[in-house]
């Protein structure tokens, strides 16, 4: 479990980042327009896979990035692109990078950026 988790925005009190970590598909983070989400591992871990899921993933499409960053200044990007269609978990694949803080750039739905972003629950993966 991640040691902390942050968002650009929490428009919705409700609707806050510690959502996302709290093992509920019913619940969620959301933020509207372009926004991003960050885990802070606590510390550095060789990191094989993150897996996010999506608030109604089975009938809309949400456009996201998913970085990584060891020290918090430097990211790379590992992955971009549409979200599966499922409500379920969704795994990206993350071997080879030392990892501490893990950010998903949201970019709306359905292509569009004024659309919100809504995401139920997040998983990491890797060890020490």
């Amino acid at each position: 479990r991640p040691a902390s988790v942050k968002a650009s925005a929490v428009p919705q009190p409700e609707n806050n980042p510690q959502n996302t970590l709290d093992g509920k598909f019913d619940t969620r983070w959301s933020c509207d327009n372009i926004c991003w989400i960050e885990y802070d591992l606590g510390s550095v871990y060789n990191l094989d896979a993150v897996s996010l899921a999506f608030m109604n993933g089975d009938q809309r499409t949400a456009q996201f990035a998913i970085e990584l960053s060891e020290d918090g200044v430097d990211y790379t990007k590992v992955f971009e692109g549409d979200s599966l269609p499922t409500t379920e978990f969704e795994t990206h694949m993350t071997t080879g990078f030392k990892v501490r803080y893990v950010r998903i750039n949201c970019y709306g739905y359905n292509g569009s950026t004024k659309e919100w972003n809504s995401i139920t629950e997040c998983k990491f993966f890797g060890n020490k």
